[in-house]
């Protein structure tokens, strides 16, 4: 699986409705989106070591479950 670059993961949170959150008691993507540039790096890294280490940590928020591919052979994001 390729390295997943910083623009990659920007795109993809980006493109996440702003007031949705996959938990009722959860952040709202529009949290994540209004504070990128405090908190992107931190979400980069997160999502680069789920893959890196194909492991979700316990403690990790719900929402980043949705970065984990839906489809055998990863060849771009759209399998996300």
């Amino acid at each position: 699986m390729h390295l997943v670059s910083f623009k990659e993961v920007e795109m993809e949170l980006m493109g996440m409705p702003a007031n949705k959150s996959i938990r009722p008691d959860g952040f709202t993507f529009n949290l994540f989106k209004a504070r990128h540039s405090f908190l992107g790096h931190e979400i980069h890294g997160v999502v680069e070591d789920i893959r890196k280490y194909q492991y979700l940590w316990g403690g990790h928020n719900a929402t980043f479950i949705s970065v984990i591919p839906t489809v055998g052979k990863l060849e771009d994001l759209g399998g996300f």
